[in-house]
């Protein structure tokens, strides 16, 4: 995959994060996924329109 195969073909519609600290008792998978799910919250859409 060439890095110009997304070119004109995606956007960011949305941001997340999550609070974090050494001792969260997350991994970083479980932080990731929390990241994601806030982000396609914020931009309106569904796990199906990434």
């Amino acid at each position: 995959m060439s890095a110009h195969s997304f070119a004109g073909n995606t956007a960011i519609v949305g941001i997340g994060a999550t609070e974090f600290s050494k001792n969260s008792g997350r991994s970083e998978l479980r932080l990731a996924v929390e990241a994601v799910k806030a982000a396609i919250d914020d931009a309106g859409i569904q796990p199906s329109d990434v």
